[in-house]
């Protein structure tokens, strides 16, 4: 019966519940028989125990580990360390890739086969090592952002514009471009019949 067991037995199984354990799992480690917290299920007070464990991982989420800005930042300051001083390790290093002249580690080494038989030929190339860089720029980036020093520009209020009575008057007297085309064929119109009513009185 539920009044029979330990109450650190219950609050064990209503955290395991809590964190994902099924009622088969809860049971094994805690040593109670699946039964058991299948009534303890419906008691308000297995019920309170398992919304306190619900609020207590809860609080250790928020208050642990990448939910702290701090342990952000520690952490990508690291891995921005670890790519750093793979660029250290491999600069003018060929055997590692690197370029023997290169004193950054920036650069990477190809070494690519052109042609077929006697034409045939192994060169070597060189090219920035993008990805790296671009992590750990995104890296900067990020702790920058964190840390509250990357400041994204003012948005420029939008000016909002009213024309002026006289404006709209103005643009009421005169007309458009295609207003004064149309105009301009209509009075060759009204002249072209003129011409021939015109033409046709004189040849009467």
């Amino acid at each position: 019966m539920p009044g029979k067991k330990p109450d650190a037995v219950l609050h064990q199984v209503a955290a395991l519940l809590a964190t994902g354990h099924t009622i088969k799992s809860a049971a094994k480690i805690a040593g109670v028989d699946e039964k058991t917290i299948d009534r303890w299920k419906r008691e308000p007070r297995f019920l309170t125990a398992q919304q306190q464990a619900v609020d207590e991982l809860r609080t250790r989420v928020l208050t642990h580990g990448a939910a702290l800005k701090e342990v952000r930042i520690l952490a990508k300051r690291k891995r921005l360390r670890d790519l750093m001083r793979i660029c250290r390790k491999r600069a003018g290093k060929p055997e590692m890739g690197a370029a023997d002249w290169d004193s950054t580690g920036y650069m990477l080494q190809r070494i690519k086969g052109l042609g077929s038989g006697d034409n045939f030929s192994v060169i070597t190339e060189f090219e920035l090592d993008t990805a790296l860089l671009g992590e750990i720029s995104k890296l900067e980036r990020e702790i920058a952002e964190e840390m509250g020093q990357l400041r994204k520009p003012p948005v420029a209020p939008i000016r909002e514009e009213s024309l002026s009575e006289t404006a709209v008057t103005l643009i009421e007297m005169y007309p458009t471009p295609e207003e004064l085309q149309e105009a301009k064929s209509r009075f060759l119109q009204v002249i072209q019949r003129r011409q021939i009513i015109s033409a046709s009185e004189n040849s009467e």
